[in-house]
């Protein structure tokens, strides 16, 4: 876990930012180094499971963004992963950099 633990930090994510998509970034990144152990996000599955039963992870689900800004950030991500193929930790890192100069522009 220590592996995990250190990658999380090396992308600027916590505990609770571990979700089945960064799961398969973490094990891809793995198996692009050449290692097998914790190369695959299958392995990771208890561990998801345990921080979901003890609400560190959020449950996954459908996001519903309450706001247009949200919304703009959804549609950000998407385009991110979809169109410019972008690996999900990475999308959800420059949403996470980008929200708070979108909502200083909103207060202007």
């Amino acid at each position: 876990m220590a592996h995990l633990t250190r990658w999380l930090a090396d992308e600027g994510l916590g505990a609770g930012d571990l979700t089945p998509e960064v799961a398969e970034e973490f094990a891809h990144g793995r198996r692009a180094e050449g290692r097998e152990w914790l190369s695959s996000p299958r392995a990771l599955k208890p561990l998801l499971e345990y921080m979901r039963a003890s609400n560190v992870s959020p449950e996954p689900g459908p996001l519903v963004p309450n706001s247009p800004a949200e919304q703009l950030l959804e549609q950000f991500a998407r385009h991110l992963t979809c169109e410019r193929a972008i690996a999900a930790s990475t999308a959800l890192r420059y949403v996470k950099d980008t929200r708070p100069s979108l909502a200083e522009q909103a207060a202007c």
